[in-house]
């Protein structure tokens, strides 16, 4: 015979197990402590059947997730039910929503920072000599007959007009590898923080900030 058996404390479905049949002196079947020969009723993906008054009822089924008190404190569902019985919500309230975004986006421009500075070299004032560099050396490519001294900080390296243009060159070609690098940065940065302003549950904002990788 079929045996279905519950858990004692709470009635919860356990398993079916086929075991030998078992009569008492007058005939009557026994079944097992926990056990009973009526058959659990079929249950869809999110329900599970409970003994419950000597009969099975279908109750959902959410263990496993984290719902949310009113204060916003994530409470793990560990027993049938409907958890929104005891007054939980299944998603955060805004607020704790708005913190979470807050955080990833946060999380986001630091990585984006640490792989800026993986291109460039730090320093308000090393910015500015770069940024001038650059300047003089689209000075010294533009001009007809360049003089390493209207171009001091090109011909740093070395005073030769010849080398004065192959430096320009070399400087040029450096600012457009770090700009095509920083545009990679910027639009990972961007779509990111997009994905996690869009997101509406805190497994999507977590998934949207971890989906971001700058190489």
């Amino acid at each position: 015979m079929l045996i279905h058996f519950f858990e004692p404390d709470t009635g919860d479905f356990l398993r079916s197990v086929e075991m030998p049949t078992v009569r008492d002196r007058i005939g009557t079947v026994l079944t097992p402590a926990g056990g009973t020969l009526a058959a659990p009723p079929l249950t869809t993906v999110g329900f599970r059947p409970r003994w419950a008054d000597g009969e099975w009822v279908i109750l959902p089924d959410h263990r496993g997730e984290v719902w949310y008190a009113p204060e916003g404190r994530p409470v793990s569902i560990h027993k049938l039910g409907d958890p929104a019985d005891d007054g939980l919500v299944s998603n955060p309230p805004p607020e704790m929503l708005a913190r979470a975004k807050d955080a990833a986006c946060t999380a986001i421009d630091v990585a984006a920072e640490a792989a800026r500075l993986r291109v460039m070299t730090p320093g308000a004032g090393q910015a500015m000599e770069y940024a001038r560099a650059l300047d003089q050396a689209k000075g010294v490519l533009a001009a007809d007959e360049p003089s390493p001294a209207d171009f001091p900080l090109v011909a740093a390296a070395d005073a030769s007009a010849s080398d004065l243009i192959e430096g320009a060159r070399a400087i040029v070609v450096g600012a457009e590898r770090t700009d095509a690098a920083l545009a990679v940065i910027r639009t990972r940065r961007l779509a990111g923080k997009t994905a996690v302003r869009a997101a509406t549950t805190l497994p999507e904002i977590h998934a949207a900030g971890a989906a971001v990788v700058f190489a």
